[in-house]
């Protein structure tokens, strides 16, 4: 029914198309908020016929959000803005990687060290491999060499045919990392694809917490919690305030934070620093969307995927 539609469907900022009961022609417009009964919405444009407006009854068709749109600008802005806390020393490997200057920052050694607990790399190296023998896997000289570069470089690409241990490759990654004691944001473009990621780390003990808002944008969140009474039973009501609550408080209590690309320019992270991010699947997304966990402060970065099995989702 309509209050099924508007509760579970249309959330804050998405585009929708009113075509009018009975009249010819269209608008374009953007969510600003619903309630079980009602829906509120900015015009965008109009296809058709003035008349449309005269109308008393729409039918409503949802086309997109614009959120994820957004947080690709907003990231876009941050790299491109040099004095932003966001952004570090990575927008120069970023938006010079064929200059002379991109080249030599590729070249040279990080302006940021890794820390202490990660100079002895062949101790970290065998620890790995311990770890992947005790999981029943096989930690070979290809993952050891992408770990060894995760810990010396600051942008490292990893790709290959499906079988060849990407994934455990990224979760030693990962698991290396960890003994650093930075913040660490490992994403995918697609929530299988995180979730895929997630059960990896947990697989090989490493705590990570899943972070999701089922797409809806914390103010919206917020407000619907406080809007429920009489929609839904109080546990439902409590449940739902309790996965936000616990999602926002999360955070700053993992040191390995999961999540999709576009969520992670989710308002419960701003100010966040994430120095270190993994990005897997990254051939799924687009170039702006891969770079709204880049704008966390990120000082090294690691991009796994392969271009020939999974291109873009557009």
């Amino acid at each position: 029914n309509d209050a099924d539609f508007f509760e579970a469907s249309l959330r804050l900022n998405d585009v929708v198309e009113l075509r009018p009961v009975g009249i010819d022609g269209a608008v374009l417009a953007t969510v600003t908020s619903t309630t079980p009964k009602s829906l509120k919405c900015t015009f965008s444009c109009e296809i058709g016929k003035a008349t449309c407006f005269e109308a008393t009854k729409f039918t409503v068709r949802l086309l997109g959000s614009t959120t994820s749109s957004s947080r690709m600008a907003q990231a876009l802005r941050q790299l491109t803005q040099h004095s932003s806390d966001s952004v570090t020393d990575l927008h120069t490997l970023l938006l010079n990687s064929f200059s002379d200057e991109g080249r030599s920052i590729v070249n040279a050694d990080s302006d940021h060290p890794p820390a202490r607990d990660l100079e002895n790399e062949s101790m970290l190296l065998n620890m790995m491999r311990r770890l992947a023998e005790g999981r029943g896997s096989v930690f070979n000289e290809s993952q050891s060499k992408a770990v060894r570069s995760a810990i010396e470089q600051q942008l490292t690409l990893i790709h290959g045919p499906p079988g060849t241990g990407k994934t455990t490759a990224a979760v030693h990654i990962v698991s290396a990392w960890r003994h650093s004691g930075e913040q660490i944001l490992c994403v995918a473009d697609s929530n299988v694809a995180a979730d895929n990621l997630h059960s990896n780390l947990k697989r090989f003990g490493i705590e990570a917490l899943r972070f999701s808002m089922a797409g809806e944008d914390l103010d919206v969140s917020v407000r619907r919690v406080d809007t429920l009474a009489g929609t839904q039973t109080s546990q439902q009501r409590r449940a739902k305030s309790d996965h936000l609550f616990d999602m926002v408080k999360g955070v700053s209590d993992f040191q390995i934070v999961v999540t999709t690309c576009s969520s992670a320019g989710h308002p419960a992270l701003k100010g966040i620093s994430f120095p270190l991010v993994l990005i897997d699947e990254c051939t799924q997304s687009v170039e702006p969307m891969s770079l709204v966990p880049l704008s966390h402060g990120c000082r090294r970065a690691v991009l796994i995927g392969d271009h020939r099995q999974l291109p873009p989702t557009v």
